[in-house]
């Protein structure tokens, strides 16, 4: 199974952070002890809300596609025996369907999602990794920590 690459790779993070220098200790200590749990827990919200996004949409697909074939079924005069099945399936799936698409306009998990890749593809934490040499990472890191610090403080408090 191919597995897709990952936004943030916290182990490259924490070892290029213990590489750089920046011009103040206490900068380096409170990218260490915050930013990098910061990123951490940005990392892990977006995952936790990519799975639920898609999980509840392929409810959606699925039994928006059963809807359908159900009600057709149950007309059937060779499955009129079972037509109650039918009725009761055609139901149930109509329940799931309108509970996920609740639930996940309610809670949106698929803007949580888009938006943490949105933030750190538009030159987060990786992007800043990505800068040529050390000087230049640690000059993109400090202008990319408050990029990403300050949205994630207004979202916890």
């Amino acid at each position: 199974m191919k597995h897709s690459a990952q936004l943030v790779d916290l182990k490259e993070l924490k070892a290029l952070m213990t590489g750089v220098e920046l011009s103040e200790p206490k900068l380096n200590e409170y990218i260490n002890a915050r930013w990098l749990k910061y990123v951490e827990w940005w990392d892990g919200r977006s995952r936790s809300a990519k799975w639920k996004y898609q999980a509840m949409r392929s409810a959606v697909v699925i039994g928006g596609a059963l809807i359908p074939a159900l009600v057709g079924l149950r007309e059937l005069q060779r499955f009129a025996a079972h037509e109650w099945m039918f009725a009761v399936a055609s139901i149930v799936a109509s329940l799931v369907v309108a509970i996920c698409a609740g639930l996940e306009s309610l809670f949106g998990f698929g803007e949580i999602w888009r938006e943490k890749r949105r933030r750190n593809a538009g030159g987060g934490a990786e992007g800043a990794a990505a800068a040529p040499g050390p000087r230049d990472r640690a000059r993109r890191l400090g202008a990319q920590f408050e990029k990403i610090a300050v949205p994630i403080q207004e979202e916890r408090s």
